[in-house]
C-alpha cells in the first residue's frame, strides 16, 4: 500500500456511545474517546512520537477510531512501526488500557491457573481477573501476534479467547504476518476474526536497523 508523505494532525476525539463510562463492565462500546495530551502507561522506555507515524497509516487509524470498525489489526514488517503506532494510541486513550504481548498474556494466564501469579500486594492473581482487566479497558493492545511458526493448544486458546472478549470493541493485534501467515500459524477462524475489522498494513523499512547502521 502505497503511504503519503507529511503530517497530519493528532488523532481526533470520538464520542463515547450512550452511557459509555470508563470503567463499566461493558466499557464504552466501540466508540474510544482521545485525549490531546499523551500520558505514557506502557513501555515507557520506547520512544513512539506521533511525527514518527507514516501520515497514511496516521490516516487509517483515525478513520478506525471514527467508525469504530473494530479490531483494528496492523501487520507488517521487523521495525517498521506497528508497536510505536499502538503505543502512541494508547497514549492518548481516556480510561484504562492493556497491553501485552501474546507471550506475555499466555504466560500470566498459565502462572494464574497454576497460582504462581500474585500482585504486588502478594494476593494471589487469577486467571478471571486478567480476563476481567482485558474485558473492562477502553483500549487493548496484543502484540508479536504469531511470533513462533507454532503454537500450543493452550496458547492458540488464549489467543482465541483474547480476540472473543473484545468483539465489536477497542482493540489493536500486531503481527509481523500477514493474514496468509496468521492462517498458518493459528487457523482461518482466528486469522478471520482479526481482519474482519480494519487491517493496516505497515510498509516501512525496519527503524530500528536503519537507527543502527543508517539508511541505505
Amino acid at each position: 500500500m502505497t503511504r503519503l508523505n507529511g503530517i497530519v494532525p493528532a488523532f481526533p476525539k470520538t464520542p463515547h456511545e450512550s452511557g459509555g463510562q470508563p470503567g463499566n463492565t461493558m466499557g464504552s462500546g466501540s466508540r474510544l474517546v482521545v485525549r490531546k495530551g499523551p500520558l505514557l502507561r506502557h513501555m515507557t522506555d520506547v520512544v513512539r512520537d506521533r511525527e514518527l507515524i507514516d501520515s497514511g497509516i496516521r490516516i487509517e487509524i483515525r478513520e478506525a477510531i471514527a467508525s469504530g470498525r473494530w479490531p483494528l489489526l496492523m501487520v507488517g514488517n521487523v521495525g517498521a512501526g506497528k508497536t510505536c503506532a499502538a503505543l502512541a494510541l494508547l497514549d492518548h486513550v481516556s480510561g484504562t488500557t492493556q497491553y501485552h504481548t501474546a507471550a506475555d498474556l499466555t504466560d500470566r494466564l498459565r502462572r494464574a491457573t497454576a497460582k504462581e501469579l500474585e500482585s504486588e500486594q502478594g494476593y494471589l492473581i487469577f486467571p478471571g481477573d486478567i480476563w476481567g482487566l482485558w474485558r473492562v479497558a477502553e483500549l487493548v493492545v496484543l502484540d508479536e501476534l504469531g511470533s513462533r511458526e507454532t503454537v500450543s493448544d493452550w496458547q492458540y486458546e488464549c489467543v482465541k479467547r483474547a480476540i472473543d472478549e473484545r468483539e465489536g470493541r477497542p482493540a489493536v493485534f500486531i503481527s509481523n504476518l500477514l493474514i496468509e501467515g496468521l492462517v498458518r500459524v493459528y487457523d482461518d477462524r482466528i486469522a478471520s476474526r482479526l481482519a474482519c475489522g480494519t487491517v493496516v498494513k505497515f510498509d516501512g523499512p525496519d527503524r530500528r536497523m536503519e537507527a543502527k547502521n543508517g539508511p541505505v
